[in-house]
């Protein structure tokens, strides 16, 4: 008996049904029950001939899994959404692109949307991914306002991981350990002997206020107080960056060194102090915080923090099948400091009038 492929009925102008299990069965000479299970990825005792065979089988006749019938039946699909708050926010879209890239080897396809910053739309596609039969979904970044709908999130009933946001402990997620990250850029910027250091901060995102919080402690265990007129709230764009540097220079009394709560931010700032003629590091040091592409190019190569998307997309893929586990509630992540030509140490004619000696490599107090 000759078999024809789905491929092949194709060309050929025939018409025919889609392979099923039990096509893949016969095919591979095993038992439908058998093929079921090696296809569904269940486990199974098979030898790795027998289960290289079946999949084999499978490919030939071009069999792909009834995924309306899989939904009905309550068994996993395989399909994986990612809502992300703005495909062109630099982090987020390096994210989904390894999303996109490592899902296969892990079991899954991912079905990717952009919420565009509206918490609305948000929910909308969450909607929509429930009733496409996915299995779960990835929030990928923080919204503007997104507190408001978690109540209606909730009520969709979507098993959810959260990246790059806390989501006030309503989901598993997986972040970076940003207490670890910003106690390192702190000491940092201190053992090059800045005490007047100025921030720039997202204005509307939880987590990154949470970060630019975290900061300051950081910063007050070495003995440096963020004074509240250096601390300008921005748009977190390049254009808010360097807006936000203009008020700066505009009070008169410009840090020695500026921390961008993001790299967009940052970028901003060096473009304005570019523009303004203020030499980096000499008279300023500028740092961010996430390392997205183009920060270490930018010249003279930006001083930040190294958000590991890659490592971030591997653990959310990984995390996902213990969603359900109520001790696995956060990942946290390294985030190393990246050194760069942006810092240096700060001329002595801007330094206050304090004792810089006894604050130099001194460990921060508890």
């Amino acid at each position: 008996m000759i078999r024809i492929s789905t491929r092949i009925a194709k060309e050929s102008g025939r018409t025919v049904r889609p392979a099923t299990q039990s096509d893949v069965a016969r095919e591979a000479g095993v038992s439908q029950a058998l093929a079921s299970c090696v296809l569904a990825g269940k486990p199974v005792r098979v030898s790795p001939e027998t289960e290289q065979r079946i999949h084999k089988a499978a490919d030939r006749l071009g069999y792909r899994p009834n995924l309306i019938a899989r939904g009905l039946r309550g068994a996993p699909t395989g399909l994986l959404g990612a809502i992300v708050r703005d495909l062109s926010a630099p982090v987020a879209n390096e994210i989904c692109r390894h999303l996109l890239h490592k899902a296969p080897a892990h079991g899954f396809d991912v079905l990717l949307t952009d919420a565009a910053d509206d918490p609305r739309t948000l929910l909308r596609l969450a909607a929509l991914m429930k009733s496409r039969l996915c299995d779960g979904v990835f929030l990928v970044g923080e919204l503007p306002g997104q507190d408001a709908i978690w109540d209606d999130y909730l009520d969709i009933g979507l098993p959810t991981i959260l990246l790059l946001h806390s989501g006030e402990g309503l989901f598993p997620s997986i972040a970076t350990d940003e207490e670890v990250a910003v106690r390192a850029m702190a000491e940092h910027l201190v053992g090059l002997g800045h005490r007047r250091i100025g921030f720039v901060v997202a204005n509307w995102m939880h987590g990154v206020h949470a970060r630019f919080q975290a900061f300051r402690r950081a910063l007050a265990g070495f003995g440096v107080i963020v004074e509240d007129r250096h601390v300008v709230m921005a748009p977190p764009t390049r254009e808010g960056g360097a807006n936000a540097l203009s008020q700066l220079v505009a009070a008169g009394d410009l840090p020695t060194a500026v921390v961008a709560t993001t790299d967009l931010l940052a970028l901003g700032v060096l473009a304005e102090a570019h523009r303004q003629a203020i030499p980096v590091p000499q008279s300023l040091s500028v740092v961010g915080f996430d390392d997205i592409p183009g920060a270490a190019d930018f010249p003279p190569g930006l001083t930040t923090m190294h958000q590991p998307v890659e490592a971030i997309a591997e653990a959310a893929l990984s995390f996902f099948d213990r969603v359900e586990d109520p001790g696995s509630r956060l990942a946290l992540l390294e985030a190393p400091l990246i050194v760069r030509g942006s810092t240096g140490p700060p001329r002595l004619a801007d330094l206050p009038n304090i004792d810089m000696a006894r604050f130099i490599g001194e460990a921060p107090h508890e």
